[in-house]
């Protein structure tokens, strides 16, 4: 592939990972695509539920992510900003989109290509 969009990070911050662990996992990833001739995207965290530990965590790690992939010089698909900055209508059980989530991520990444 020429593209490879990287999209995790929901269950780290869930199991406690830090974004320093979480940072050093991503670094290793890039740098593996890159010695492959693949464009990395990053993927930013899409909300969670009040119900879910670590909710509050979620917009300061998109805050870090997002940091993250402009020093890496890398792409990067705002998944929060797809579901209209965090609205947990698109997640279904706490953690996972909806049909109507799904939907908008699929032609929020389109428009991402397009």
């Amino acid at each position: 592939p020429d593209v490879c969009i990287v999209a995790y990070g929901t269950n780290d911050i869930r199991n406690g990972v830090s974004r320093e662990d979480y940072y050093a996992d991503l670094l290793q990833l890039v740098n593996i695509l890159r010695e492959h001739k693949i464009f990395p995207i990053i993927a930013t965290l899409p909300p969670l539920g009040d119900d879910q530990v670590n909710c509050d965590k979620v917009p300061a790690w998109n805050e870090y992510i997002t940091v993250k992939a402009h020093e890496l010089n890398i792409g990067l698909w705002d998944r929060w900003q797809a579901f209209d900055n965090g609205n947990l209508s698109f997640i279904e059980d706490g953690r996972h989109p909806t049909r109507d989530g799904y939907l908008r991520l699929g032609e929020n990444v389109v428009r991402f290509f397009i």
